[in-house]
């Protein structure tokens, strides 16, 4: 590999002289395959000498951006990548080898991450390393990026392998998420013979991955080993090593010196993304040219901030572009801004689609401008100078690059200071949309949503997206083109994505479409419900979908059993989300009969998720309902199922299978079967270890988890030391999870859990001192989720309050022990009384527990109050709580003679005579 990397460096600094003036060079160095890289982008040609000099000739015809915003576009390689060996390494790998499995030898790999994070930087070496491999003459790989708005891109494979019937070929697909054609072009790749890769790239894995995992046979099985559930890591490197190393490198692609100062980027020890720290390096060099303004200031920009200042820089380029077209005295500062966001927006894939971005623009700046814009023809090509196609795309301009900067260029364009302005950009950009324009705006909004640089997204661009949802037209399939596009299910597009699907809803009805669009419109509108965390109105849509579904069914049309076993489960977890685990229970029942019954008379693999989901949910919901005999067989079935498809894919479902035996060990500690439960839980340690090993970044998470339970197995079978050592490691991943990741806090539950757990085992060893300082802190924790969220954290709160109450008596300080153990009892109440139907017998164990400790420590009175209240919540109970109504009625009876109050001992008496006759 090392004589490899080499090579391409040599290309890269090939790369880099030729930038300046605007030429190309053939890059041969140390690679069997010819490399032809251009200022605009890097070309990887493997074809014979007349085809290469015909792409060659076309190329020449084609000008290519200078932009300085070009400069950080993954195609030009400016910056060399950093941080990125072992993931090159592994797609390398991917390429080279093959699933034995399947005959045909076609692989697929998706590659999801946020924006900025490096995605399309590692695809394009990877092409440039496949290019550097020795191969035969004329054997060498074939790489093509299939870019977004390409109309020929569902036949893309076929005619690659026309032209090199002997090659092995690579697809790279950028904008996965936001293609119509995509199942077609991975259905063409399927059917085509010799060595096949796919590499698609997203931002996230949502519906539009869920349907094609469940394409039917091999396909959907290849689909689904590709992807292994995790977004791609930031680079295994420093972000003030990556800025230090872009300085020189943009310095030489621009021929200046570079800052002379040491510049330091602010967080050098966290992980920004590449794209933040290349772009603050870039205006650092950009900096050099302009004597009053401090290259070192580029460091500590907010993002948003850096983009600003590059986007000065581009339009003096779209100024330059516009005098050499003949437009400048046309085109202002406004009107350019608008036209390059309006196009990167709405798409310019073709000639007609440029015209309607110049007409939008002209309708938005109505009024607005003295000057009279120009004709649509010089608009449409002054966008395919600016950012003209790669030789040989079918589509008329590239959008501005990279992403995020045209994503905030846009967001600034639609939300204007003037309000007035505001309302006619977004008036005449997001109103009126057509089919191929209005899945695209949608991706680039939801793109931008959901960019975590963006702390105003919720203030500014989501109004923009709901304003595109609203007004796209009455059309069915639109609406479901939109739909496939927004991530999902994701809790920053929930709302919008109740807007889209009640319109979708609406129209089915209205429209009188089929009982199962109907039913798939209710279904999608549920989920979307459930993850805006509005359970009631998602549990009725469910409903209606069951229904419909149950209808279907009985007329005879089974093709919809695996629709009508899906909406059973997803409304089984809903119901076990609100405590209501009875209800749950029975539809989960129902969801694993119905998926053993499809597998029995269609046995597809592509269906194995689902089962052992299903089994998964039911066992869950019986454990929740205090019963794990019941649930034991279950539990024991998922596990098998997650199993055989960890063997088949364990790229895919390792961290399925550690759930799967999480909760196979959570059952068999429920029936006291601990060195049962021990040997799950050390399988999934082992596992849970190796993933963790592999890629802290993303399983550190699931692996404190995991160090939880196998401490907490540890402790029911009297090894303390053991358990305490992996509480306590546990512990320390969450408290690294948390530091690294403030002031947004996401981890902070997980650090006030490991602590209370810590604690908790400190307290079963007599450690009381430690145990004490354990506590508090989450205790403190425990506060502030509950200020944050009282609804959410008020159990565990109480359960943290609890835990420090005993510290407290064992330490011999009382009255800090009672006050902690009242606060519990009035969070325990409040919970208690937020729905008395699901909480009345863990209330009551509860306060019946309490009362027993505050009794050994002497609290009598306080112990009296609390049994007392037993009574009174079984009292308001149901009658299938009359027998726990009896038992309470029975110990507060003792209780009371015991303290020699003999007549209301008596009083109680009666009551208990006449219940029990």
């Amino acid at each position: 590999m090392s004589a490899d990397h080499g090579a391409l460096a040599a290309g890269r600094d090939a790369h880099h002289n030729a930038v300046g003036d605007g030429s190309k060079v053939i890059d041969q160095s140390g690679a069997t395959n010819p490399v032809i890289v251009e200022p605009g982008g890097t070309y990887i040609m493997h074809a014979p000498p007349l085809e290469l000099w015909e792409r060659e000739t076309a190329a020449k015809e084609v000008w290519v951006p200078q932009s300085r915003a070009a400069l950080l576009s993954p195609l030009r390689r400016t910056v060399q990548l950093m941080g990125r060996d072992e993931d090159l390494a592994q797609l390398l790998h991917w390429c080279e080898s093959r699933d034995n499995l399947h005959p045909s030898d076609v692989r697929f790999r998706l590659i999801t991450g946020p924006g900025g994070v490096g995605k399309s930087r590692l695809a394009e070496e990877l092409k440039h390393a496949l290019a550097s491999l020795p191969a035969e003459e004329e054997a060498g790989w074939v790489s093509t990026t299939v870019f977004h708005g390409d109309d020929q891109e569902k036949h893309r494979v076929g005619k690659q392998r026309a032209l090199y019937p002997d090659r092995p070929l690579l697809f790279v697909v950028d904008y996965a998420e936001a293609r119509p054609g995509l199942k077609e072009l991975l259905e063409d790749a399927y059917r085509t013979t010799g060595t096949v890769r796919v590499l698609l790239l997203a931002r996230t894995a949502g519906r539009w991955w869920q349907e094609l995992e469940n394409l039917p046979g091999d396909l959907g099985y290849l689909l689904r080993a590709g992807y292994d559930e995790a977004d791609l890591t930031d680079p295994a490197v420093t972000p003030q090593d990556l800025f230090d190393v872009a300085l020189q490198d943009f310095a030489t692609a621009l021929g200046i010196n570079p800052p002379s100062s040491d510049v330091r980027i602010e967080g050098a020890g966290t992980g920004l993304r590449a794209l933040d720290v290349t772009a603050r390096a870039l205006v650092a060099v950009l900096r050099t040219d302009f004597p009053n303004t401090a290259a070192g200031d580029a460091g500590r920009m907010p993002i948003g901030d850096v983009f600003d200042e590059l986007l000065r820089h581009e339009d003096m380029y779209w100024k330059d572009a516009a005098r050499r077209t003949g437009i400048d005295g046309e085109m202002g500062p406004e009107p350019r801004r608008m036209t390059v966001a309006a196009a990167a927006l709405l798409g310019t894939r073709d000639k007609t689609q440029a015209f309607d971005v110049a007409l939008r623009v002209r309708t938005a700046l109505t009024d607005r401008t003295e000057r009279a814009l120009p004709p649509d023809e010089a608009v449409a090509r002054w966008l395919r100078v600016l950012y003209p196609p790669k030789p040989g795309e079918e589509m008329w301009a590239m959008p501005l690059q990279p992403d995020r900067l045209a994503e905030h260029l846009i967001a600034t364009v639609l939300t204007p200071r003037n309000t007035a302005h505001g309302e006619q950009n977004q008036a005449a950009l997001l109103e009126g949309l057509a089919a191929s324009a209005a899945p695209h705006a949608a991706t680039v909004l939801a793109r931008a949503i959901t960019d975590p640089a963006r702390p105003d997204r919720a203030a500014t661009v989501q109004p923009l997206l709901d304003r595109l949802l609203r007004a796209l037209p009455d059309d069915w399939e639109l609406m479901g083109a939109v739909h496939n596009v927004l991530p999902g299910p994701d809790p920053r597009l929930a709302e919008s994505a109740i807007l889209l699907t009640e319109r979708a809803l609406a129209h089915a009805q209205e429209h009188q479409r089929s009982s199962a669009d109907i039913a798939a419109a209710h279904e999608a509108h549920a989920c979307c419900c459930g993850a805006a965390d509005r359970p009631e109105e998602a549990i009725a849509h469910h409903q209606q979908a069951l229904e419909l579904y149950s209808d279907l069914l009985e007329q005879g049309q089974y093709v919809y059993t695996d629709e009508y076993a899906s909406t059973l489960n997803n409304l089984a977890v809903t119901l076990s989300d609100l405590g209501r685990h009875d209800e749950a229970m029975v539809l989960a029942q129902q969801s694993v009969e119905l998926r053993e019954e499809l597998h029995e008379r269609v046995p597809e693999d592509r269906l194995l998720p689902q089962r052992a989901s299903a089994f998964h949910n039911l066992g869950l919901c019986l454990l929740e309902l205090g019963r794990p005999e019941e649930a034991l067989p279950h539990c024991q079935r998922a596990a098998e199922l997650y199993r055989e498809m960890y063997k088949r894919e364990p790229g895919r479902h390792t961290s399925n299978y550690v759930r799967a035996l999480a909760n196979l060990g959570t059952t068999l500690s429920g029936l006291e079967r601990f060195q049962e439960a021990l040997d799950a839980f050390q399988q999934m340690l082992d596992l849970s270890r190796g993933l963790f090993e592999e890629d802290p970044a993303k399983h550190t998470t699931l692996h404190a988890h995991v160090l939880y339970n196998v401490g907490a197995t540890y402790g029911e079978l009297k090894r303390y030391e053991e358990a305490l050592e992996l509480m306590r490691r546990a512990l320390e991943l969450r408290e690294e999870l948390h530091g690294q990741n403030d002031p947004d806090e996401r981890y902070l539950h997980g650090c006030a859990e490991a602590q209370y757990n810590y604690g908790l085992s400190l307290i079963m060893q007599g450690k009381r001192q430690k145990a004490f300082e354990q506590t508090q802190q989450a205790v403190q924790l425990y506060r502030r989720l509950h200020e944050r969220d009282a609804d959410e954290y008020a159990d565990p709160y109480a359960d943290a309050l609890i835990n420090l109450a005993s510290c407290h008596m064992d330490l011999e300080a009382a009255e800090e022990a009672l006050a902690c153990y009242r606060k519990a009892v009035d969070l325990k109440q409040a919970v208690y009384e937020r729905d008395p139907d699901h909480h009345t017998v863990p209330y009551a164990m509860f306060l019946n527990t309490l009362a027993n400790h505050l009794a050994e420590f002497g609290h009598h009175e306080d112990a009296l109050d609390l049994l007392q209240r037993v009574v009174k919540v079984h009292e308001r109970g149901p009658v299938k709580d009359q027998y726990d109504y009896g038992d309470a009625l029975t110990t507060l009876m003792f209780f009371l003679a015991m303290l020699g109050r003999r007549e209301e001992a008596t009083a109680v008496g009666v009551k208990l005579k006449q219940l029990v006759d």
